[in-house]
Order: C-alpha cells, then structure tokens, then sequence
C-alpha cells in the first residue's frame, strides 16, 4: 500500500477540548503513522497549507434502507427487499463520500442488513464502517414493528435480545416509548417497563453487547437508565431532573435533532402525511430543550441524526447539521466536533480504532477548505475523503 503525506494542515484531532496544531499526518498501511510539525517523505504528497483535518465522521443514528422521501416510511412498507437493498447501497456511498466513514445502523431488519453486510464484503462496495443494531425490539404493533420484532413476556425479550445478539447485532436497539414516525404510535407514551427493559439489558450484556432505547417521553427515559441502557435516542422530552439521573448513571444521549431541524423546515410539504405533521407540531414546544437539559447536567452527547426518515437524508450535510445544532444549543465547536468522531467512537466500543487523529488509528480522515471551529457546517465540504488510508473519490 502506498504512503500519503498530508502536509502543512491545521489538524483538529477529535478529542474535546484539544486546540489546532499545524503539522504534518502520514498515513500508510490505512493506519496513521505520525502527526506532528517532523518532516516525512511519502509516495503522495498532499499540500494542505491553509487547509483543516478532521477525522472520519461518525454517526450514531443511521436507518439505511429508508428512503429521506416525505413518505419513507409508507416507501419502506410497500417496497421489496431489492429496492430497500438499492437504497442501503446508495446511501452507504453517498455516505462515505461525504466524510461520515462510521455508522451504527440502528434499526433493520435481520435479513436485509446480513445480506447488505454480504454484498459490501462481495462486491467492495464504497461505504462507512458499519455498526448494526439488526431489528429493533418493539412491542406488538408498537413504534418501529415493522422494522424489527415484537415482544413482550419477559422471556420472549430475552429471546429477542438473543437473536440479535447472535446476528451479530453490536447495539440491541428496543423502543422505550412510542415514536414520532409510527402513524398508530405515541411518542409521549411508554412501552416498556424498567423491568422488561432490565431482561434485554441483561440478556445483551450476557454477550458484551450494550443497549439502545429509543425513548421519547420522560418516563421512558427514567426506566431505561434504572434498567442500565447504554444509550437514550431521542430524549425529546427530557428535563433537567431527568438529565441529572442520566449524567449520574453515565447513561449516553444521542439527541437526533436533525430530524426536528429538517422535518421542522419541511412541516408544509404537501406529500407529509397528516398524521406525521401533527405529531411533529405537538414536539415543537420541546425543539432542542433535551439538549439544553443534557448540557446543563454533563450529560455525555454522542451525535447521531437519524438518517432516512422524512426529509432527512444521507449526506454529511445531515451530520453537520446535526453538531451545529448542538453549538447553538452552548456547546463548543470542539466537543460539538468530538461528539461526532472521539464521543461517538467511545460510546459504540471503538476508540481504540477510530475517533481522533493520532499515531495507530485506522487513517480515516477528512480534509476541509474552511475551519469547523468557525462554523461546523464546514463538515458538509470536505475536500478529500480517506478511509482506511484510501482517498474515496468525491464524485
């Protein structure tokens, strides 16, 4: 494999807190070999002089096999596996070439995401590094049912959590309330009890894998971090009180407010079901307060975005838009950043990989025209993409 010199670059290595430095980063044999202002030779030498590098990007909220059509969900529901599969294709690819290298897949269904996995493997397909959650556990006709399975009894959970697990499932997902993007469900609902919930932690936790919830209402949020989840998607409806439960229990929030920045944006687009926009317009009240609330506390903030559902689609775009939110919120350009590459990597089990530019980390790295400390919508423009130490075309 051939050397690249990445030279004379303002480097943002991912870990909070941590200032710019110009140097110099060899990658070769896709790990980084060095960092720093000693000089190196390389068999391509990429001059970067005013330029900034990021690590590869990481998003913790990923639905591949949905469509971002204002009718995703009814698309996914009538469409075949063969057009979902085209789908999960085209977003890997748009993905990667986008600068979001990592993702963790956080509901699809068993046989549609083993089959993808086999024809990226088979086919060499371009596409992030892929964390799947496989199906997500719901109750009967519950939020997300026909993406995953439904059970109830405790030990039809523990069986649920074990098929997944066994899948090869890295995150078991289970939703703790009801959702937005369900037409029969309630997001301010709860579906689980801490002791139904407590049987799917326990059972994954068995296997070293952690869990998910997705959960909405504050109830569901309680249960979950009393049950020992890892991981709060959503939160939409979390308060200060709550977020002090959850910083002292170290339980993760992936906030996913680029579903209420996009699907917000486009509340009047003609092809959004009534019942979606309904829905959406009772959360609005609430816009971005669980984050107000998870900064105050200290609650840990991995980024995740929800791709794939309504209006939100597969691009770094998405992604950054994700983080920026975020600084609006208080939160500073570096930790914004790191929520999205050393946070993420943390919390999916991978920071000995992936997450932050430093010697021995798989080379996935990204290189932007303009300074994500001034304005993280800089994401959404990179330059140049490696992943792996491979320069990924841009077009």
């Amino acid at each position: 494999m051939t050397s690249t010199l990445i030279a004379d670059v303002s480097i943002h290595d991912g870990r909070p807190g941590s200032a710019p430095s110009v140097g110099n980063v060899l990658i070769a044999d896709g790990r980084i070999q060095s960092v720093g202002a000693g000089a190196a030779t390389a068999d391509t030498v990429v001059d970067a002089t005013g330029k900034h590098l990021v690590p590869g990007l990481i998003d913790c909220h990923v639905h591949l096999f949905m469509n971002a059509e204002p009718t995703a969900i009814e698309d996914f529901m009538q469409a075949d596996d063969a057009t979902k599969l085209g789908w999960a294709k085209a977003n890997c690819e748009s993905l990667v070439r986008s600068g979001v290298t990592t993702i963790r897949e956080i509901a699809a269904p068993n046989a549609l995401m083993t089959r993808l996995l086999r024809d990226i493997h088979a086919e060499n397909l371009p596409a992030p590094r892929i964390l799947p959650a496989f199906s997500n556990i719901t109750t009967f006709g519950g939020h997300g049912h026909f993406l995953g399975v439904e059970a109830e009894s405790i030990d039809d959970l523990r069986n649920a959590a074990r098929d997944q697990v066994e899948s090869g499932a890295r995150f078991v997902k289970i939703m703790a309330s009801g959702g937005v993007m369900t037409p029969t469900s309630d997001p301010t609902s709860s579906q689980y009890s801490s002791d139904q919930l407590r049987a799917v932690v326990e059972e994954a936790a068995a296997a070293g894998v952690p869990c998910a919830a997705h959960a909405h209402s504050i109830e569901a949020v309680r249960n979950s971090v009393e049950a020992g989840i890892t991981s709060i998607e959503h939160g939409t409806f979390v308060d200060a009180p709550t977020a002090e439960l959850m910083a002292r229990a170290g339980t993760w929030l992936v906030p996913t407010v680029a579903t209420l920045y996009f699907v917000g944006n486009n509340i009047t687009h003609p092809a959004l079901p009534d019942w979606a926009r309904e829905k959406v317009e009772t959360l609005r009240p609430v816009f971005y307060k669980h984050v107000d609330a998870a900064l105050q506390a200290g609650v840990r903030i991995a980024a995740g975005s929800d791709m794939g559902i309504q209006f939100v689609e597969h691009t770094g775009e998405t992604l950054a838009r994700e983080v920026a939110v975020y600084v609006e919120r208080g939160m500073s350009p570096s930790m914004a950043l790191a929520s999205a590459t050393s946070q993420a990597s943390e919390l999916l089990g991978i920071a000995d990989e992936v997450g932050t530019i430093e010697p021995g980390k798989v080379a996935d790295i990204v290189l932007l025209a303009d300074d994500p400390a001034d304005d993280l919508m800089a994401l959404s423009r990179p330059e140049s993409v490696w992943q792996s130490g491979d320069a990924i075309s841009r077009a």
